[in-house]
Protein backbone atom coordinates (compact mmCIF):
# COMPACT_ATOMS: atom_id res chain seq x y z
CA UNK A 1 0.00 0.00 0.00
CA UNK A 2 2.90 2.45 0.75
CA UNK A 3 5.01 1.63 -1.89
CA UNK A 4 2.21 2.20 -4.87
CA UNK A 5 1.15 5.62 -2.94
CA UNK A 6 4.58 6.81 -3.22
CA UNK A 7 4.34 5.84 -7.07
CA UNK A 8 1.24 7.01 -7.27
CA UNK A 9 2.59 10.50 -6.12
CA UNK A 10 6.24 10.34 -7.58
CA UNK A 11 4.37 11.14 -11.09
CA UNK A 12 3.10 14.90 -10.69
CA UNK A 13 6.38 15.61 -9.02
CA UNK A 14 8.38 14.78 -11.50
CA UNK A 15 6.33 17.03 -13.73
CA UNK A 16 6.36 19.93 -11.24
CA UNK A 17 10.22 19.63 -11.18
CA UNK A 18 10.30 19.47 -15.47
CA UNK A 19 7.93 22.74 -15.17
CA UNK A 20 10.69 24.54 -13.06
CA UNK A 21 13.60 23.72 -14.61
CA UNK A 22 11.90 24.94 -18.11
CA UNK A 23 10.66 28.33 -16.40
CA UNK A 24 14.57 28.63 -14.81
CA UNK A 25 16.18 28.00 -18.43
CA UNK A 26 13.75 30.39 -20.13
CA UNK A 27 14.37 33.27 -17.18
CA UNK A 28 18.46 32.73 -18.22
CA UNK A 29 17.71 32.89 -21.65
CA UNK A 30 16.10 36.17 -21.37
CA UNK A 31 18.81 37.58 -18.99
CA UNK A 32 21.06 36.33 -21.61
CA UNK A 33 19.63 37.96 -24.83
CA UNK A 34 19.35 41.41 -22.12
CA UNK A 35 23.17 40.99 -21.44
CA UNK A 36 24.03 40.54 -25.17
CA UNK A 37 21.95 43.77 -26.34
CA UNK A 38 23.17 45.69 -23.81
CA UNK A 39 26.66 44.57 -25.43
CA UNK A 40 25.35 45.37 -28.54
CA UNK A 41 24.84 48.98 -27.13
CA UNK A 42 28.04 49.41 -25.12
CA UNK A 43 30.04 48.81 -28.06
CA UNK A 44 28.25 51.71 -29.85
CA UNK A 45 28.64 53.69 -27.19
CA UNK A 46 31.92 56.26 -27.16
CA UNK A 47 33.08 56.95 -23.35
CA UNK A 48 35.39 59.34 -25.10
CA UNK A 49 32.46 62.36 -26.27
CA UNK A 50 29.52 60.14 -24.83
CA UNK A 51 28.38 60.17 -28.63
CA UNK A 52 28.58 64.03 -29.02
CA UNK A 53 32.04 63.84 -31.21
CA UNK A 54 33.66 66.65 -28.80
CA UNK A 55 35.94 65.43 -25.95
CA UNK A 56 35.78 67.69 -23.14
CA UNK A 57 38.82 69.84 -22.29
CA UNK A 58 39.57 69.69 -18.47
CA UNK A 59 41.83 73.00 -19.18
CA UNK A 60 39.33 74.70 -20.74
CA UNK A 61 36.21 73.19 -20.26
CA UNK A 62 35.02 76.34 -18.37
CA UNK A 63 36.32 79.02 -20.32
CA UNK A 64 34.79 81.66 -21.98
CA UNK A 65 35.23 82.16 -25.54
CA UNK A 66 38.27 83.89 -25.74
CA UNK A 67 37.34 86.42 -29.24
CA UNK A 68 40.10 86.01 -31.47
CA UNK A 69 43.23 85.63 -30.07
CA UNK A 70 46.35 84.41 -31.95
CA UNK A 71 47.36 82.23 -29.34
CA UNK A 72 44.57 79.71 -29.82
CA UNK A 73 46.09 78.49 -32.23
CA UNK A 74 49.45 77.33 -30.39
CA UNK A 75 46.98 75.86 -27.56
CA UNK A 76 49.00 72.27 -26.50
CA UNK A 77 45.59 70.94 -25.98
CA UNK A 78 44.61 71.95 -29.70
CA UNK A 79 41.40 72.88 -28.59
CA UNK A 80 41.53 76.52 -30.09
CA UNK A 81 39.82 78.03 -26.60
CA UNK A 82 37.03 76.19 -28.05
CA UNK A 83 37.01 74.06 -24.45
CA UNK A 84 36.68 70.88 -26.68
CA UNK A 85 38.50 68.93 -29.13
CA UNK A 86 37.52 66.85 -32.23
CA UNK A 87 36.34 62.65 -31.27
CA UNK A 88 38.40 60.99 -34.01
CA UNK A 89 39.05 57.60 -31.76
CA UNK A 90 35.15 57.01 -32.21
CA UNK A 91 34.48 58.25 -35.42
CA UNK A 92 33.13 54.97 -36.79
CA UNK A 93 30.52 55.18 -33.64
CA UNK A 94 29.20 58.50 -34.18
CA UNK A 95 30.02 59.40 -37.61
CA UNK A 96 27.35 62.78 -37.95
CA UNK A 97 28.87 63.75 -34.87
CA UNK A 98 32.35 64.23 -35.46
CA UNK A 99 31.91 65.42 -39.03
CA UNK A 100 29.81 68.21 -37.53
CA UNK A 101 32.39 68.66 -34.85
CA UNK A 102 35.17 68.34 -37.75
CA UNK A 103 33.59 71.24 -39.65
CA UNK A 104 32.82 73.78 -36.78
CA UNK A 105 36.62 73.38 -35.56
CA UNK A 106 37.71 73.90 -38.64
CA UNK A 107 35.62 77.42 -39.54
CA UNK A 108 36.99 78.20 -36.42
CA UNK A 109 40.41 77.19 -37.19
CA UNK A 110 40.48 79.10 -40.51
CA UNK A 111 38.71 82.49 -38.54
CA UNK A 112 41.55 82.27 -37.11
CA UNK A 113 43.91 82.07 -39.52
CA UNK A 114 42.46 84.84 -41.06
CA UNK A 115 42.62 87.23 -37.98
CA UNK A 116 46.45 86.80 -37.70
CA UNK A 117 47.27 86.79 -41.31
CA UNK A 118 45.52 90.16 -41.66
CA UNK A 119 46.89 91.32 -38.48
CA UNK A 120 50.92 90.30 -39.61
CA UNK A 121 50.22 91.89 -42.66
CA UNK A 122 48.48 94.93 -41.40
CA UNK A 123 50.88 95.73 -38.14
CA UNK A 124 53.76 93.11 -37.63
CA UNK A 125 55.34 93.30 -41.08
CA UNK A 126 54.86 96.86 -41.06
CA UNK A 127 56.77 97.64 -37.70
CA UNK A 128 59.30 95.27 -37.75
CA UNK A 129 59.55 93.76 -41.42
CA UNK A 130 59.99 90.54 -42.69
CA UNK A 131 61.76 89.32 -38.98
CA UNK A 132 58.63 89.56 -36.86
CA UNK A 133 58.38 86.73 -36.03
CA UNK A 134 61.38 86.75 -33.36
CA UNK A 135 59.59 89.41 -31.42
CA UNK A 136 56.75 86.66 -30.61
CA UNK A 137 53.73 88.60 -30.87
CA UNK A 138 50.27 88.36 -29.68
CA UNK A 139 46.75 89.62 -31.29
CA UNK A 140 43.56 89.56 -29.27
CA UNK A 141 40.44 91.58 -30.43
CA UNK A 142 37.96 92.13 -28.32
CA UNK A 143 33.88 94.05 -28.16
CA UNK A 144 35.46 97.81 -28.61
CA UNK A 145 39.55 96.81 -28.46
CA UNK A 146 41.99 95.72 -30.58
CA UNK A 147 45.33 94.54 -29.02
CA UNK A 148 49.20 93.98 -30.15
CA UNK A 149 51.29 92.86 -27.69
CA UNK A 150 54.66 91.28 -26.54
CA UNK A 151 53.63 91.71 -22.75
CA UNK A 152 56.04 89.74 -20.37
CA UNK A 153 54.21 87.12 -17.47
CA UNK A 154 54.38 88.56 -14.04
CA UNK A 155 53.08 88.16 -10.32
CA UNK A 156 50.00 90.08 -9.34
CA UNK A 157 48.84 89.89 -5.96
CA UNK A 158 50.91 86.73 -5.32
CA UNK A 159 49.49 84.91 -8.18
CA UNK A 160 51.50 84.03 -11.70
CA UNK A 161 50.37 85.44 -14.85
CA UNK A 162 51.51 84.15 -18.02
CA UNK A 163 52.11 86.74 -21.01
CA UNK A 164 48.92 85.49 -22.70
CA UNK A 165 46.99 85.67 -19.41
CA UNK A 166 48.51 89.33 -19.32
CA UNK A 167 47.35 90.27 -22.54
CA UNK A 168 43.82 89.49 -21.88
CA UNK A 169 43.95 90.60 -18.41
CA UNK A 170 44.62 94.34 -20.46
CA UNK A 171 42.09 93.68 -23.05
CA UNK A 172 39.70 93.18 -20.20
CA UNK A 173 40.73 96.20 -18.11
CA UNK A 174 40.52 98.35 -21.11
CA UNK A 175 37.02 96.93 -21.82
CA UNK A 176 36.08 98.00 -18.00
CA UNK A 177 37.25 101.87 -18.62
CA UNK A 178 34.80 101.86 -21.58
CA UNK A 179 32.20 101.21 -19.33
CA UNK A 180 33.13 103.71 -17.10
CA UNK A 181 33.90 106.04 -19.73
CA UNK A 182 30.13 104.95 -21.32
CA UNK A 183 28.86 105.73 -18.56
CA UNK A 184 29.69 109.66 -18.90
CA UNK A 185 28.80 110.22 -22.25
CA UNK A 186 25.78 108.00 -22.17
CA UNK A 187 27.40 105.44 -25.06
CA UNK A 188 25.37 102.30 -25.68
CA UNK A 189 26.95 99.25 -24.93
CA UNK A 190 27.53 98.05 -28.61
CA UNK A 191 29.36 101.44 -29.30
CA UNK A 192 31.98 101.03 -31.90
CA UNK A 193 34.31 103.87 -32.79
CA UNK A 194 34.69 104.91 -36.32
CA UNK A 195 35.91 105.71 -38.85
CA UNK A 196 38.86 103.67 -37.91
CA UNK A 197 37.12 100.83 -36.17
CA UNK A 198 38.15 99.43 -32.79
CA UNK A 199 40.78 101.39 -30.70
CA UNK A 200 44.20 99.49 -30.68
CA UNK A 201 46.43 98.57 -27.59
CA UNK A 202 49.90 98.36 -28.74
CA UNK A 203 51.63 97.30 -25.09
CA UNK A 204 55.16 96.07 -25.96
CA UNK A 205 58.25 94.83 -23.38
CA UNK A 206 60.74 96.79 -24.71
CA UNK A 207 61.54 100.02 -25.31
CA UNK A 208 63.23 98.98 -28.99
CA UNK A 209 59.71 97.53 -29.40
CA UNK A 210 58.05 100.60 -28.38
CA UNK A 211 60.09 103.03 -30.24
CA UNK A 212 59.46 101.59 -33.67
CA UNK A 213 56.10 100.72 -32.94
CA UNK A 214 55.38 104.65 -32.37
CA UNK A 215 57.17 105.50 -34.99
CA UNK A 216 55.78 103.46 -37.79
CA UNK A 217 52.49 103.70 -36.34
CA UNK A 218 52.10 107.41 -35.15
CA UNK A 219 55.07 108.99 -37.16
CA UNK A 220 57.40 110.15 -33.68
CA UNK A 221 59.31 108.09 -31.85
CA UNK A 222 59.26 108.73 -28.11
CA UNK A 223 58.70 106.52 -25.13
CA UNK A 224 57.06 105.15 -22.82
CA UNK A 225 54.39 105.88 -24.81
CA UNK A 226 52.82 107.69 -28.06
CA UNK A 227 48.82 108.14 -28.78
CA UNK A 228 47.74 108.89 -32.52
CA UNK A 229 44.80 110.32 -34.09
CA UNK A 230 42.52 109.27 -31.17
CA UNK A 231 42.68 105.73 -32.32
CA UNK A 232 45.99 104.01 -31.16
CA UNK A 233 47.90 104.03 -28.31
CA UNK A 234 51.69 102.78 -27.99
CA UNK A 235 53.04 101.90 -24.83
CA UNK A 236 55.71 100.11 -22.63
CA UNK A 237 56.71 99.51 -19.25
CA UNK A 238 59.34 102.09 -18.44
CA UNK A 239 59.69 105.82 -17.85
CA UNK A 240 63.00 108.13 -17.80
CA UNK A 241 64.25 108.56 -14.30
CA UNK A 242 66.42 111.53 -13.52
CA UNK A 243 69.68 110.69 -15.41
CA UNK A 244 67.27 109.75 -18.58
CA UNK A 245 67.86 106.47 -18.41
CA UNK A 246 65.00 103.27 -18.80
CA UNK A 247 63.37 102.41 -15.42
CA UNK A 248 61.15 99.34 -14.92
CA UNK A 249 57.72 99.98 -13.95
CA UNK A 250 55.38 97.95 -12.27
CA UNK A 251 52.04 96.38 -13.53
CA UNK A 252 50.41 99.05 -10.97
CA UNK A 253 51.74 102.15 -12.52
CA UNK A 254 50.99 100.83 -16.55
CA UNK A 255 48.02 100.30 -15.65
CA UNK A 256 47.25 103.94 -14.42
CA UNK A 257 49.50 104.52 -17.57
CA UNK A 258 46.88 102.70 -20.00
CA UNK A 259 44.12 103.67 -18.33
CA UNK A 260 44.88 107.77 -18.35
CA UNK A 261 45.18 107.34 -21.98
CA UNK A 262 42.90 104.98 -22.80
CA UNK A 263 40.44 108.17 -21.62
CA UNK A 264 42.18 110.29 -23.84
CA UNK A 265 41.74 108.30 -26.95
CA UNK A 266 38.25 107.54 -25.97
CA UNK A 267 37.02 111.51 -25.42
CA UNK A 268 38.85 112.35 -28.79
CA UNK A 269 37.23 109.45 -31.03
CA UNK A 270 33.65 110.06 -29.01
CA UNK A 271 31.56 112.46 -31.61
CA UNK A 272 33.74 112.94 -34.37
CA UNK A 273 37.77 113.45 -33.98
CA UNK A 274 38.66 117.25 -33.87
CA UNK A 275 42.38 117.86 -33.38
CA UNK A 276 43.19 120.50 -30.68
CA UNK A 277 39.27 120.72 -29.69
CA UNK A 278 40.10 120.20 -25.92
CA UNK A 279 41.92 123.07 -23.52
CA UNK A 280 44.32 120.98 -21.69
CA UNK A 281 42.88 121.28 -18.32
CA UNK A 282 40.12 119.24 -19.56
CA UNK A 283 41.63 117.22 -21.51
CA UNK A 284 43.74 115.83 -18.05
CA UNK A 285 40.98 116.39 -16.09
CA UNK A 286 38.62 113.88 -17.44
CA UNK A 287 41.44 111.03 -17.22
CA UNK A 288 41.88 112.39 -13.91
CA UNK A 289 38.38 111.40 -12.55
CA UNK A 290 37.97 107.72 -14.06
CA UNK A 291 41.43 106.61 -12.98
CA UNK A 292 40.59 108.21 -9.70
CA UNK A 293 37.80 106.87 -9.56
CA UNK A 294 38.70 103.40 -10.68
CA UNK A 295 42.01 103.15 -8.27
CA UNK A 296 41.23 106.05 -6.03
CA UNK A 297 44.41 107.73 -6.55
CA UNK A 298 46.24 109.10 -9.38
CA UNK A 299 49.73 108.32 -10.64
CA UNK A 300 49.22 108.92 -14.55
CA UNK A 301 49.76 111.89 -16.12
CA UNK A 302 51.09 113.80 -19.51
CA UNK A 303 52.95 116.87 -19.38
CA UNK A 304 56.60 116.04 -17.96
CA UNK A 305 58.48 117.49 -14.75
CA UNK A 306 55.51 119.98 -14.35
CA UNK A 307 53.05 117.25 -12.57
CA UNK A 308 55.96 115.29 -11.01
CA UNK A 309 54.66 116.31 -7.67
CA UNK A 310 51.35 113.91 -8.67
CA UNK A 311 53.86 110.83 -7.36
CA UNK A 312 54.10 112.11 -3.64
CA UNK A 313 50.62 113.40 -3.32
CA UNK A 314 48.02 110.64 -5.24
CA UNK A 315 45.74 110.20 -2.65
CA UNK A 316 42.83 112.10 -0.48
CA UNK A 317 42.25 114.72 -3.27
CA UNK A 318 38.98 115.79 -2.40
CA UNK A 319 40.84 116.92 0.71
CA UNK A 320 43.66 119.07 -0.66
CA UNK A 321 41.31 120.70 -3.26
CA UNK A 322 39.02 121.21 -0.45
CA UNK A 323 41.99 123.46 1.32
CA UNK A 324 42.94 125.36 -1.87
CA UNK A 325 39.01 126.71 -2.31
CA UNK A 326 38.68 127.89 1.29
CA UNK A 327 41.97 129.72 1.53
CA UNK A 328 40.94 131.07 -2.52
CA UNK A 329 44.34 129.73 -3.89
CA UNK A 330 42.51 127.68 -6.34
CA UNK A 331 43.76 128.84 -9.88
CA UNK A 332 40.98 130.47 -11.92
CA UNK A 333 39.44 128.55 -14.68
CA UNK A 334 40.27 131.49 -17.14
CA UNK A 335 44.25 131.48 -16.09
CA UNK A 336 43.58 127.32 -17.58
CA UNK A 337 41.84 127.52 -20.67
CA UNK A 338 44.69 128.83 -23.10
CA UNK A 339 47.56 126.50 -20.54
CA UNK A 340 49.99 124.16 -22.16
CA UNK A 341 50.01 120.21 -21.00
CA UNK A 342 53.49 121.27 -19.88
CA UNK A 343 52.59 124.17 -17.82
CA UNK A 344 49.80 122.42 -15.58
CA UNK A 345 50.91 122.09 -12.21
CA UNK A 346 49.80 120.40 -9.14
CA UNK A 347 46.91 122.56 -8.23
CA UNK A 348 45.65 122.76 -12.22
CA UNK A 349 45.72 119.73 -12.18
CA UNK A 350 43.18 119.30 -8.62
CA UNK A 351 41.31 121.95 -10.09
CA UNK A 352 40.74 120.30 -13.28
CA UNK A 353 40.04 116.71 -11.84
CA UNK A 354 37.62 118.78 -9.11
CA UNK A 355 35.58 120.62 -12.27
CA UNK A 356 35.22 117.64 -14.07
CA UNK A 357 33.94 116.07 -10.47
CA UNK A 358 31.62 118.76 -10.24
CA UNK A 359 30.31 118.63 -13.94
CA UNK A 360 29.60 114.39 -13.16
CA UNK A 361 27.99 115.21 -10.09
CA UNK A 362 25.67 117.86 -10.93
CA UNK A 363 23.64 118.89 -13.65
CA UNK A 364 22.66 116.35 -16.03
CA UNK A 365 24.79 113.76 -18.65
CA UNK A 366 22.79 115.94 -21.28
CA UNK A 367 24.60 118.80 -20.07
CA UNK A 368 27.92 117.33 -19.71
CA UNK A 369 27.57 115.39 -23.73
CA UNK A 370 26.32 119.34 -25.10
CA UNK A 371 30.04 121.05 -23.61
CA UNK A 372 32.00 118.29 -25.40
CA UNK A 373 29.80 118.56 -28.72
CA UNK A 374 30.35 122.32 -28.52
CA UNK A 375 33.90 122.30 -27.86
CA UNK A 376 34.37 119.80 -30.54
CA UNK A 377 31.91 121.84 -33.17
CA UNK A 378 33.71 125.16 -32.54
CA UNK A 379 36.67 124.77 -30.11
CA UNK A 380 35.56 127.32 -27.99
CA UNK A 381 35.30 126.95 -24.15
CA UNK A 382 32.94 130.25 -23.87
CA UNK A 383 30.81 128.64 -26.18
CA UNK A 384 30.66 124.98 -24.35
CA UNK A 385 30.08 126.52 -21.11
CA UNK A 386 26.84 128.34 -22.51
CA UNK A 387 25.60 125.86 -25.22
CA UNK A 388 25.85 122.99 -22.15
CA UNK A 389 25.26 124.45 -18.76
CA UNK A 390 23.88 127.81 -19.88
CA UNK A 391 26.57 129.92 -17.82
CA UNK A 392 29.49 131.96 -18.61
CA UNK A 393 32.67 130.62 -18.12
CA UNK A 394 33.70 132.96 -16.16
CA UNK A 395 30.82 132.24 -13.66
CA UNK A 396 32.14 128.82 -13.45
CA UNK A 397 34.74 129.61 -10.71
CA UNK A 398 32.04 131.02 -8.32
CA UNK A 399 29.26 128.10 -8.88
CA UNK A 400 32.08 125.05 -8.18
CA UNK A 401 33.60 126.57 -5.86
CA UNK A 402 30.00 126.81 -3.52
CA UNK A 403 29.80 123.37 -4.66
CA UNK A 404 33.14 122.37 -3.87
CA UNK A 405 33.11 124.02 0.05
CA UNK A 406 29.86 121.54 0.58
CA UNK A 407 30.93 118.23 -1.14
CA UNK A 408 34.60 118.11 0.72
CA UNK A 409 33.99 119.46 3.68
CA UNK A 410 35.47 118.19 6.78
CA UNK A 411 31.56 117.18 8.12
CA UNK A 412 31.41 115.15 4.58
CA UNK A 413 34.71 114.02 3.77
CA UNK A 414 35.05 111.04 6.31
CA UNK A 415 31.96 109.41 4.60
CA UNK A 416 33.65 110.53 0.99
CA UNK A 417 36.42 108.88 1.77
CA UNK A 418 34.89 105.24 3.13
CA UNK A 419 33.61 105.40 -0.06
CA UNK A 420 36.21 105.72 -2.22
CA UNK A 421 38.09 102.87 0.13
CA UNK A 422 35.26 101.27 -0.23
CA UNK A 423 34.75 101.27 -4.07
CA UNK A 424 38.80 101.26 -4.24
CA UNK A 425 38.56 97.71 -2.53
CA UNK A 426 36.41 96.40 -4.34
CA UNK A 427 38.06 97.50 -7.52
CA UNK A 428 41.10 95.48 -6.55
CA UNK A 429 38.98 92.05 -4.81
CA UNK A 430 37.49 92.23 -8.52
CA UNK A 431 41.24 92.43 -10.45
CA UNK A 432 41.93 89.22 -8.14
CA UNK A 433 39.06 87.44 -9.47
CA UNK A 434 39.52 88.61 -12.85
CA UNK A 435 42.79 86.91 -12.65
CA UNK A 436 41.99 84.04 -11.01
CA UNK A 437 39.68 83.78 -14.11
CA UNK A 438 41.58 83.97 -17.02
CA UNK A 439 42.08 81.84 -20.04
CA UNK A 440 45.08 78.88 -19.25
Amino acid sequence: MWTERVKKSRIPMMMFHRIFYLLILTVALAAANVAFSNGEDAVKYCRLCKNTGKIICKIHEKTVHLGLCSYRMDFPCGCLGLGWTVCDKGEELHPKETAAAREEADRERKALEAFLDGRRNLYDLLIFGREFEKEHIQHIEGEHFKEITTVRGDKLFKIPVSPHQMAHLYMFRCEEAFTTFAGMVEAPANYQPSPYGKWQLLMWSTVDQELKASHKMVGNTQYPLATGNARLLTICPFKPDSNNREEAIDDEENFHNVIHNMVHIMFEEWGGFVDGCFPWWFYEGSSHWVEYRLFNRVLSYCGGEAAKELVARDKKWETLIYKLAIESKDPPLLSMSNMKMQDLTFNHRLKSWSIVDWMMNTGTKKQFIEFIRTLKRSKSEGNSWRDGYEIAISEVDAKWKEWALVMYAPRTILKLEKENEARAKAFVDHQIELIKSLPQ
